[in-house]
């Protein structure tokens, strides 16, 4: 290498380090400046979040114990009364609230009268109240009607929520109440009798008082009946259908009142029977409120004598007029001790009965009265305990039910058994047996001559009549034969006009109701129409298959009528 290459090189070894001294002296340099804006980012964070926690710790959250909400309100109250309370709430704390929204949540039985706040939001139970400066104190005051059952806590929820100024957070303060319902000193009192025998009627009385301070308004009593009673009748009557309820009404301090119940008790022996009763007061809506509350109860005993009386083997029938009714009386001596003397007796109801064919079997019929007594029966004189046997009598209903008026319908026989003897110190009854007499339609018609041209012309006459009780959805029908020629000319006093289906051939006449006695007091519904046939023919019958049916409106049963065929100038 000559003295100028190896100046050369040595430059341009000195020009490289020189460079790789300058880019390291870069490298450091740009590290050196993200360390410092690394810094600068932090302080800059810790910075704001130093801001954050002072203004945070300088910006105290209210205590729930500097936010108050208490209530004045009466212990007590009288059911149905009118009551107020007063919600008072007050500010103690060194900042102002806002978005103050009061809650109420009021127990089942108050109703809602009026509030001291103008500001209500919904139902009446919210209400938005004014702002709040630090130390202010307000109240609402309610009205309202309080009801509910005697002594007992009706429970009241109060809630307010608000927002401290300079938070976006809501705060609430609660507090609950609760109001006793007053006892009232109200006497309720059942009499009843303390045994019976099933199937026997019983009277129960139940009387109330009011010993009360104060009176009462809408007072309601409701009365639950044991299984199998039948009520018969009450005095005063109810207030509704089912027999079990009586408005009272008013009921001033000091005042009392009754009521009186009839019914039959029905059962096994030694099975009791027990009639409970509440006495309330009804809100505007008739909720009941009980205010007090009594029950009694009658004992079933056993009978000295068991008696059972049914008519054609049930102890309720239909009948129709002139059918035989057959009665069959049971007896049982279901003591201790043996009966002497016995005498036994069937009562009927003879008004719509043909007693002239009454007969009895070892009794005698006096004053619709059957008798059987140890000289008709000599099994009689002495009846042994767990001994039984029975009788039988007949009698037929009246073909012809006798009436007065029209009013006369809807006939019933009655009848009752009952046994006597020494040593038995109550009359022993059996069940009653009842017969309702079902009404009869009586369709009847015939034929009169209008003229001969080419062809003889009829006019049919239809007349209907009914019996003792009213009917309805009454429709007669009949047939014309192939010779007859319906020509119309239809008219009728009731229903509709008769037509003719020449399909079927059938005159169809639907009357629908027919009221009772019809054709006795009152003209028969009647109806006409025309028929021809040829004036060669032989044949004599105009209208045949005549039925008139329909429903009984008293004892609900199908009737039906038929009647002969009509013939040329038959009557």
């Amino acid at each position: 290498m000559d003295g100028e290459q190896e100046k050369n090189f040595i430059n341009y070894d000195t020009e490289s380090k020189i460079e790789k001294e300058d880019k390291s002296f870069r490298n450091r340099l740009s590290k050196r400046k993200k360390i410092l804006i690394f810094c600068l980012i932090g302080t800059i964070i810790a910075v704001v979040l130093l801001f954050v926690v002072l203004e945070f710790t300088q910006r105290k959250a209210p205590s729930g114990e500097s936010i108050k909400l208490d209530i004045d309100a009466p212990s007590e109250a009288v059911v149905g009364n009118e009551i107020s309370f007063k919600i008072n709430y007050a500010n103690e704390e060194n900042i102002g609230m806002g978005n103050l929204v009061l809650n109420i949540e009021y127990p089942s039985g108050f109703i809602f009268k009026k509030s001291g706040s103008p500001s209500l939001i919904a139902d009446n139970k919210s209400f938005n109240l004014s702002d709040l400066v630090p130390g202010e104190r307000e109240s609402l005051r309610i009205w309202g009607l309080l009801y509910g059952e005697d002594s007992k806590e009706k429970k009241f929820s109060v809630s307010l929520s608000y927002m401290p100024d300079n938070f976006r957070s809501t705060f609430e303060a609660k507090s609950d109440f609760s109001i006793k319902i007053t006892h009232l000193n109200l006497d309720l009192i059942i009499d009843l009798p303390e045994k019976a025998q099933s199937g026997d009627e019983v009277l129960c009385k139940i009387n109330w008082q009011n010993l009360s301070s104060v009176s009462l308004d809408n007072v309601e009593l409701r009365v639950d009946y044991p299984e199998d009673f039948e009520f018969i009748k009450a005095e005063p009557k109810s207030s509704d259908r089912e027999n079990t309820i009586w408005n009272i009404g008013a009921l001033e301090k000091g005042s009392s009142g009754e009521i009186k119940i009839s019914g039959k008790v029905t059962g096994e022996a030694d099975e009791e029977k027990l009639i409970s009763v509440n006495l309330g007061i009804l809100d505007a809506q008739r909720n009941f409120y009980l205010q007090a509350e009594s029950s009694d109860g009658v004992r079933i005993i056993k009978p000295a004598v068991e008696l059972k009386l049914g008519v054609n083997e049930k102890e309720k029938v239909n009948a129709n007029p002139g059918e035989k009714l057959n009665f069959k009386l049971e007896y049982e001596n279901t003591g201790s001790v043996g009966l002497t003397n016995v005498v036994i007796t069937s009562t009927l109801d003879a008004e719509v009965l043909d007693t002239s064919t009454l007969v009895a079997e070892g009794g005698y019929f006096n004053n619709n009265v059957v008798t059987w007594n140890s000289t008709t029966v000599p099994g009689l004189a002495v009846v042994n305990p767990g001994e039984k046997g029975s009788f039988t009598f007949k009698v037929k209903v009246a073909t012809y039910i006798p009436i007065s008026s029209s009013s006369d319908k809807n006939f019933t026989v009655t009848s009752k058994t009952k046994a006597q003897a020494k040593e038995i110190s109550k009359t022993q009854e059996s069940n009653q047996v009842r017969i309702k007499i079902n009404t009869k339609l009586d369709l009847s018609g015939y034929s009169t001559f209008v003229s001969e041209n080419g062809s003889k012309t009829y006019t049919i006459h239809l007349t209907l009549a009914n019996g003792t009780n009213d009917a309805k959805d009454v429709i007669m029908e009949a047939v014309l034969p192939t010779w007859v020629n319906f020509l119309g000319n239809a008219s009728s006093t009731q229903g509709e006009t008769p037509t003719y289906d020449s399909s079927s051939r059938k005159i169809v006449w639907r009357i629908g109701d027919l009221s009772a006695n019809l054709g006795s007091f009152e003209r028969a519904a009647l109806a006409k129409f025309d028929l021809s046939i040829s004036k060669t023919t032989k044949e004599k019958i105009l209208l045949t298959d005549l039925k008139v049916t329909g429903i009984d409106t008293f004892t609900d049963v199908d009737l039906e009528d038929t009647e002969r065929d009509v013939k040329v100038d038959n009557y």
